[in-house]
Parts: C-alpha cells; sequence; structure tokens
C-alpha cells in the first residue's frame, strides 16, 4: 500500500497554555514548516480519532469549538478539562506577595474581566472543607476579605483582621467573579502560610515547688534569650478560651498571672505567680507563652500544665453505709489517708447537695437533725480497720431521700 507524504509535522507538540473556561482555550505548538493547523475540542468519547480523514467527517453537532483551518498532520489528543466557573478566572495565579503577619497577608493575581473577589483563610487541615458559600461569606473562617472590586490585569489585595499563631499551618483561598459577583466564578488553589515564630521553649514550662493556694512555681528555658514570658493560671472552666492577647495584656478570667518575665536560652527561668486563691484539690492550668522582642505575638504558647493545690487530708476509698438507715439516722465507714486529722460530716435533703462548698460542710448550714446528727471537726487517726461514724437522732422522714457528706 502506497504511503502518502506528510507535508508538514509539529516541531513542538501541541500542548494548552491556557487557563480553560468555558467558552475558550489556548493551544501553543510548534511546526516545522510553514502551513495551516486547526483543533477541535470534542468530548471524550471521540477520543478514539485517529486520523485526519475520520476527524474532518466529525459531524459539527459533535464539535463543541474548532479553529477553523485545514488540518496537515494529526496530533496527539490532549486531555481539556473545564476550569470551575465561567464568568472569571486566573490569568495568573495567586501568590503571597512579601512576608505575611500574624494579622494578615497581601495577594497578588491575575484576571481577565473585572469583577468582584473573596479571600478566606483556615488552618490548612480545613481547606478541602470549603465551599462558594463559605468563600463568599466567611463563615467559620480566621479571616476574610468580601465583595472587593478588582480590575482586569493584576491586582494586589490585602487579606486583613487575621489572628495567625506562629509555627501553624495555615491556607489562603480565592473567588473571583465577573461583574455579576454570582457563583459562576473561579476558586484560586491554596496558598500556603507560616509564620515563623520569633521565640519558643527548649524546655517547656514545668512544676518546681508544690503549688499553694497562694503561689504557683514554674521553671522554664527558651530558644531565644531576646524576648518575654508570661504566664497565668485558669480554672478548667475557662482554659479553652485562653488567648495571647490575654495572656499578654490580662484578662479577667485568670485567677492569677506572673506578669513580664525575661526569656533566656542559657538556663532555666523560675517564674513565680503570686495572688491566686486557689482552693485545694481542684485542678486548673497553667498556661505560658514566649515570643521575640518585637511584640508582634508571633511566639508560641506551651502545652498547659496542669495544677492543683494538694488536700492536708483525703479519703482512701469512698464512704460508705454499714447497714440500713433509719428514721433515727445511719451508720457510716471511713478511712482517712493521713494518720491524724479533723473530720466533718452532715445528713442533707438530696435537693441541697448542689449549695454545698467547704465552708458550709463545715458550718453544717444545711444539716438536718441535732448535734448528734454531726461530725463536727472531731479528731480522727488512720488505723488498722476503718473508723466508724454513727449520726442519731436525725429525725429522718419516711421516702424522703437524702445524703451524708463529709
Amino acid at each position: 500500500m502506497p504511503t502518502i507524504p506528510v507535508t508538514n509535522k509539529f516541531s513542538v507538540q501541541p500542548r494548552i497554555s491556557s487557563t480553560i473556561t468555558a467558552s475558550e482555550l489556548r493551544v501553543t505548538f510548534s511546526a516545522s514548516d510553514a502551513g495551516l493547523g486547526y483543533a477541535k475540542v470534542l468530548s471524550d468519547s471521540s477520543a478514539g480519532i485517529i486520523d485526519v480523514v475520520t476527524l474532518n467527517e466529525i459531524p459539527s453537532m459533535e464539535v463543541f469549538c474548532t479553529t477553523g483551518s485545514v488540518a496537515v498532520k494529526l496530533s496527539s489528543p490532549l486531555p481539556a478539562l473545564v476550569a470551575p466557573g465561567r464568568s472569571n478566572h486566573f490569568t495568573a495565579v495567586q501568590t503571597v506577595v512579601g512576608s505575611p503577619t500574624t494579622s494578615g497577608a497581601q495577594l497578588s493575581f491575575s484576571v481577565p474581566v473585572a469583577g468582584y473577589a473573596w479571600a478566606v483563610a483556615v488552618k490548612s487541615e480545613n481547606v478541602a472543607s470549603l465551599t462558594t458559600m463559605i468563600l463568599t461569606t466567611g463563615s467559620g473562617t480566621i479571616c476574610s476579605m468580601q465583595l472587593v472590586a478588582i480590575t482586569a490585569g493584576s491586582n494586589l489585595l490585602t487579606l486583613s483582621g487575621c489572628d495567625f499563631e506562629a509555627s501553624v499551618k495555615y491556607s489562603v483561598v480565592t473567588y473571583v467573579t465577573n461583574a455579576g459577583s454570582g457563583d459562576d466564578g473561579t476558586v484560586s488553589p491554596p496558598v500556603n502560610i507560616f509564620i515563623q515564630s520569633s521565640n519558643g521553649f527548649q524546655v517547656q514550662p514545668y512544676l518546681v515547688d508544690v503549688p499553694t493556694a497562694s503561689d504557683v512555681k514554674a521553671n522554664f528555658r527558651t530558644t531565644s534569650a531576646g524576648g518575654w514570658v508570661w504566664g497565668a493560671i485558669v480554672s478548667m472552666d475557662n482554659y479553652s478560651y485562653v488567648t495571647i492577647d490575654g495572656l499578654k495584656n490580662g484578662d479577667m478570667m485568670f485567677l492569677c498571672q506572673s506578669g513580664k518575665v525575661n526569656a533566656d536560652d542559657i538556663r532555666d527561668v523560675l517564674m513565680a505567680i503570686t495572688g491566686c486563691n486557689l482552693p485545694a484539690g481542684v485542678e486548673f492550668k497553667l498556661f505560658t507563652y514566649t515570643e521575640g522582642i518585637g511584640d508582634h505575638n508571633d511566639g508560641v504558647l506551651a502545652a498547659p500544665v496542669t495544677v492543683m493545690v494538694p488536700t492536708s487530708n483525703s479519703f482512701l476509698c469512698p464512704v460508705t453505709m454499714v447497714g440500713d438507715a433509719s428514721t433515727d439516722g445511719v451508720t457510716l465507714k471511713y478511712e482517712t489517708a493521713m494518720v491524724s486529722g479533723k473530720v466533718w460530716g452532715q445528713i442533707l435533703k438530696k435537693g441541697h447537695s448542689h449549695l454545698l462548698s467547704l465552708d458550709n460542710v463545715k458550718t453544717m448550714a444545711y444539716a438536718v437533725g441535732g448535734a448528734n446528727c454531726m461530725m463536727q471537726g472531731p479528731a480522727v487517726g488512720r488505723g488498722t480497720n476503718p473508723n466508724m461514724a454513727s449520726f442519731t437522732q436525725c429525725a429522718l422522714t419516711r421516702s424522703e431521700t437524702y445524703q451524708a457528706r463529709h
């Protein structure tokens, strides 16, 4: 079978050289000789085209668009995925200009059509959950930029009002449309933001003395000598609300604070937090934060340290009832941790139990019955057998629910 000579060929194979939109795409190639060429955009189902004749015979209804010239050499098919959106797209992908700060970043990108832009910042692990609704409302994001006018060509926008933490990975995503500001725009690939911390901890904070009701002492060592450290004690109810600004500038939810302490990268530094009023046996958290001298909130927040003022005595096991209760009272069995100490106890109605505190347990504020139905601080000791406490003359009412509290 005779071979028909090829009159032209590709010296550089065709490639898609633009963002593919619903209306157009650009194809770039080089040919060995001057001549004519054309391109057609087909669906994936037409990928079996193997020669020029077959390509030319495809019905026009199956051709999305074409250049209209005469083909002289058939190239390999190029996969073409239309970019999300129709009204605007990125001709230069988004980049971060300069160094981001803890409060924001500058964004640069180019678009072919004037219109509007939206941008949001989230932690990098949350990028996959972003939707057009979130991008255009900023809901649940760290910071956002909404409905900002953009021009055809290059644009430089500022994303501000953020609260980025050093050493945490964030991502910025931008959405652009034409002047219609509809849902037919294009979402940018995420751009990563990472702020290097100005200081950190070589040695994480640790307690150096047993905490007391008024004082908590901790040691630490930072990665840089230039900078500061702040510490504060907070209750378990509030510890999830601690912020860097609160640690540096004070917050009413803190029970006591260290103030500004010099950082040191050579030796462990003692941080003394005084003026506390911590009840014994209750768990608290110590938060410690360090940064450099620039006051940019670009430091590191240490892992919280559990703080608990030890009690002077405790029960080795739960208090239990001996036998059955009667209208006259009840007998209880208990065992203390310390060899000697004092015990207070009372019988009260169950509905009053939520009102008890350490103080009114000792004052018998909600106790029922007379003096024989109370334990008002008698000396007790730990022996080989558990202690017994008899509550009598309590005048308990049948079918009423009571509690014994020590």
